[in-house]
């Protein structure tokens, strides 16, 4: 029977991409479906290291992807509610990339994507698979493309999973909620006084995360709030965005951070997602 590709990758984030990439290069017809518009942010950390780089050219990007990181991360800090150490990180003598860099979800993810289209990868975009049907080796898969378009069944050898780690599995049980939930919450800002290639890590109660200036000048704030502390973030803001609570609590609570945005302008909204339970996170 006819199939319509060998593989099917749902998801365009660096994995899926990436996994279309070599398999595009090993003679293999794919697809990518990718439910998102790109660019777009997402709540994601934005430093990247060295050994990114190294299979982002092992996938054809060379130099593509190092060249537009900017700068080198050469140190890393600890802020806490009242003090921030910064210590010098070790380069490494080893391969092209000495230290890792900082790049923004949104020019990463269109980067890769758009190398996959090059080499013959058709995409999918914005498209939502909707059901699986079948096993290895003869998987039919019905897809919607929105806009009014009636959904398309595509027959393919193999289905790769690549969707994020933020996103629900299909049937997937929600657990009970639970005051040790994390809550994951990003913004990027403009016209901060935080240094080039400097990467301080953000340890508080009931929170952690980092900050980290990318490219074009853009800083990146991330972090990972429990369910409890962000209750209490927005009992002390009740008539503000669950964000702008957040905002005004890593504010309040990190001297650092404090510092680093006395005079910075946020550029575009907050982003979240959750909840997700403790033991399964991995923002930073």
């Amino acid at each position: 029977m006819p199939r319509d590709a060998d593989v099917l990758v749902i998801g365009a984030g660096p994995a899926g991409s990436a996994t279309a990439i070599l398999l595009a290069y090993a003679g293999w017809r794919v697809v990518i479906a990718e439910q998102h518009e790109f660019p777009r942010r997402k709540v994601c950390g934005e430093c990247h290291c060295r050994r990114q780089f190294i299979a982002a050219g092992s996938a054809g990007n060379r130099p593509g992807v190092p060249r537009r990181c900017r700068p080198e991360l050469r140190q890393v800090g600890w802020m806490g509610a009242t003090s921030t150490i910064m210590a010098d990180l070790p380069a490494c003598e080893d391969g092209p990339y000495r230290y890792g860099r900082a790049l923004g979800r949104d020019r990463l993810d269109t980067l890769l994507l758009g190398r996959a289209r090059a080499l013959g990868v058709s995409v999918l975009q914005p498209a939502k698979v909707r059901q699986v049907r079948g096993s290895a080796g003869h998987f039919q898969c019905e897809i919607s493309t929105g806009q009014g378009q009636p959904s398309r069944t595509l027959d393919t050898l193999i289905v790769v999973d690549a969707r994020g780690s933020w996103e629900p599995g299909a049937g997937s049980i929600r657990p009970t909620p639970c005051a040790s939930d994390l809550f994951g919450f990003k913004a990027n800002f403009v016209e901060t006084s935080l240094a080039a290639g400097v990467l301080p890590v953000l340890s508080l109660n009931g929170a952690y995360g980092g900050i980290v200036t990318a490219d074009r000048g853009l800083t990146t704030l991330a972090c990972c709030i429990r369910r409890d502390a962000l209750q209490r973030c927005r009992q002390n803001a009740p008539l503000t965005t669950a964000g702008a609570a957040v905002d005004a609590f890593l504010r309040r609570s990190c001297g650092g951070i404090r510092d680093v945005l006395r005079h910075a302008r946020l550029d575009g909204p907050w982003l979240a997602v959750g909840p997700f339970a403790a033991r399964h996170s991995s923002l930073l």
